[in-house]
């Protein structure tokens, strides 16, 4: 049976000890509530040329997030002392906040792992075309397709002549990557045009992220088994 050694991240938080719950070990977990306090996370901000620690804030709806974050920064979390693993595992929760205009100005939002693509795609609250879902980043979709929320966070804004309210979205994805080293790195940032439109500003934040490590099996034969019976033990 493959087992999973889970690593938790509710952005900020406390970690606990090791715990059994339905056939994963929980190693890790954060939550936005309460202060960070882990040997195995650490967060990185660059603003610029500026490097800092990033911080929870909340909406003016009074939800918490990750940021918000613009352009110029680029987030870091860096995970260490991974146990053996052969793949990893990402579910990812991200904002979209402000004037983002999609396909028309390439407005991107992008994360990496140790190097690898894990989202890479143009995102819209306007009236432009967006790339997100589409795997191969080339068809041309509605804006806020495939979104979680929309408008959740309450992040006003006044566009063109037409528009005066709340803009923002939230999206959530998972993803699995081949990897073995004990270190992970999680990159994350944004490519905006335009910065500011009207009285807005393209922006971004992160709402979650669950990080998880699968580990290796080997087959062991008891010889008393059935032929046809094999155990697979971490």
């Amino acid at each position: 049976m493959h087992r999973l050694l889970v690593l938790a991240g509710f952005i900020t938080a406390i970690s606990t000890a090791s715990a059994q719950r339905g056939g994963r070990t929980v190693l890790q977990e954060w939550y936005p509530s309460k202060p960070a306090d882990s040997t195995m996370t650490s967060w990185a901000l660059r603003q610029g040329t500026t490097m800092t620690v990033p911080r929870v804030s909340r909406s003016p709806r009074g939800i918490r997030l990750l940021g918000p974050f613009g352009a110029a920064d680029a987030l870091r979390m860096t995970l260490k002392g991974l146990p053996r693993h052969s793949l990893v595992r990402i579910e990812l929760g991200w904002h979209i906040i402000g004037p983002w205009q999609g396909t028309d100005a390439n407005d991107r939002f992008m994360v990496m792992a140790d190097g690898k693509n894990v989202v890479d795609a143009t995102f819209s609250n306007t009236a432009a075309a967006q790339t997100w879902p589409d795997a191969s980043n080339t068809r041309q979709l509605p804006p806020r397709t495939r979104t979680r929320n929309s408008n959740m966070l309450g992040y006003p804004c006044t566009y063109a002549i037409d528009y005066s309210g709340p803009m923002d979205a939230t999206y959530e994805t998972v993803g699995t990557i081949s990897h073995t080293g004990s270190t992970l790195n999680l990159d994350i940032t944004a490519l905006l045009a335009y910065v500011k439109l009207d009285s807005c500003e393209k922006l971004w934040g992160i709402d979650h992220i669950v990080i998880s490590v699968l580990m290796p099996t080997q087959r062991v034969n008891y010889p008393d088994a059935p032929s046809h019976v094999r155990w697979l033990m971490p």
